[in-house]
């Protein structure tokens, strides 16, 4: 199994990067699983716990990212007027504090990519 984590913050164009690499026809057995998907207190837990039991390559979003042994991670870190932009249009509201929060939760990334319109191709370039 080979995990990649994806984290970036929320409207940086994780999400759509990870679903062009799944939806991509030259790559197999690639699954995808965020945090956002688990709820409650125990939603961390259940993350790691599903990134463990993953028997093909998983891309596993998330803002901050966990800290798991072996795991490589990429941070998307795109401008912040961007990301403020896209949550704005897609949640109608902003919260500037929680941002910051989350930017000083991340766990250190081993690639940093700086542009979302090239994260699916680095991500491919990492399993193919």
């Amino acid at each position: 199994m080979s995990v990649i984590q994806v984290t970036g913050l929320p409207g940086s164009g994780k999400s759509e990067a990870v679903r062009k690499v799944i939806n991509n026809q030259d790559v197999r057995r690639v699954g995808k699983i965020d945090i956002a998907d688990f709820e409650g207190d125990e939603r961390e837990a259940q993350y790691i716990k599903a990134i463990k039991e993953a028997s093909h390559i998983i891309l596993a979003e998330s803002a901050c990212g966990v800290t798991i042994s072996g795991t490589v991670v990429v941070q998307l870190n795109v401008p912040l007027s961007l990301v403020y932009e896209r949550t704005l249009q897609r949640d109608g509201v902003l919260d500037e504090d929680y941002y910051s929060l989350l930017e000083t939760q991340m766990v250190p990334p081993d690639y940093i990519v700086y542009d979302d319109s090239v994260l699916s191709e680095f991500l491919l370039s990492l399993i193919t």
